[in-house]
């Protein structure tokens, strides 16, 4: 299995309770603190509300730490198993970032996002 120092999770969520994203995305984020791991970026809703798509870095808190792609497919799980609790359709993937997803300029325009969905 592979471990990485940062993953990128993209999630679809369809639902009809447009609470459930922000519920979600607090329940990715306390299930990584328990694990002492970051999560960064944010989601933007559909026009019509109904549907959410995420795209979350997941990293690590501490220097030369990684994590396993074994975490991450129990992290889909928890993600999976809360949207069938909610009767929401979701659709979960991760992978490792690309260079240019590594890149300081758009690592800032995440950021960017993640504020204006804060505020």
């Amino acid at each position: 299995m592979r471990r990485v120092p940062e993953w990128k999770l993209e999630i679809q969520l369809a639902c009809r309770d447009e609470s459930h994203a922000e519920k979600l995305l607090m329940r990715i984020t306390d299930w990584a603190e328990t694990r002492r791991l970051g999560v960064g970026g944010g989601y933007q809703a559909s026009d019509r509300r109904e549907s959410f798509a995420f795209e979350l870095g997941v990293c690590v808190s501490r220097d030369a730490a990684t994590i396993s792609e074994e975490e991450m497919l129990l992290l889909s799980r928890v993600i999976e198993e809360q949207a069938a609790i909610w009767r929401d359709e979701v659709h979960v993937s991760f992978r490792e970032f690309t260079d240019d997803e590594s890149d300081p300029v758009e690592l800032e325009r995440l950021l960017e996002n993640v504020q204006k969905i804060v505020n």
